[in-house]
């Protein structure tokens, strides 16, 4: 006899509502899948300054982390740039975080963290030169080489040691307090 509740089968309506998640749950599957995922996934797996990246969704934002080639002789500035654009393109609308994923050294950390105060004295005094003068100074004090690009939205501060370690800072001009550990941004 089957087992029913106030005239429903409830085997029947188990069934259905396992049948409903499983197709709401799929869909929302494919649709990151093909709407965000791949797409992503193309961008950084055809960029030649990628050398590997992870794509992650939480709490309703994009997290995209990647790790840059150690190599003195790409221009970060521009690598972000090209891969934040193209990431925007891809998800429109959609709330995302950039984090570039480095390699510092104690050294590297050293030059760092005496460049800080230069960057926020930059970015409130507009003296960007001097910024850059001294960053390049303490960086070479550490046995390292930097890089330092200053642009419209973000100062980016890449120093890099021969022997693989590199430090990556994106250092937001809109907001003082968004200096991130290895990159970043959100829209």
């Amino acid at each position: 006899m089957p087992v029913k509740w106030r005239g429903f089968h409830i085997p029947i309506i188990i069934l259905s509502l396992l049948g409903g998640l499983a197709l709401f749950f799929g869909g929302q599957f494919l649709y990151n899948k093909y709407n965000y995922e791949q797409p992503l996934e193309n961008i950084f797996s055809n960029n030649e300054y990628v050398q590997s990246y992870n794509i992650e969704k939480k709490s309703g934002t994009v997290h995209i982390d990647i790790e840059i080639k150690p190599n003195g002789d790409v221009n970060i500035a521009q690598v972000y740039k090209t891969l934040y654009q193209d990431s925007k393109d891809v998800l429109g609308r959609e709330n995302f975080t950039i984090a570039l994923n480095d390699n510092p050294d104690s050294d590297l950390q050293a030059a760092w963290e005496k460049s800080q105060y230069f960057v926020h004295q930059a970015i409130m005094l507009g003296n960007f030169p001097e910024m850059a003068e001294q960053i390049e100074n303490f960086t070479a004090e550490n046995n390292a080489i930097a890089k330092v690009y200053v642009e419209h939205e973000n100062i980016y501060v890449q120093m890099y040691k021969e022997n693989g370690h590199n430090l990556l800072r994106v250092i937001s001009r809109r907001n003082n307090n968004a200096i991130t550990t290895g990159g970043g941004a959100n829209d």
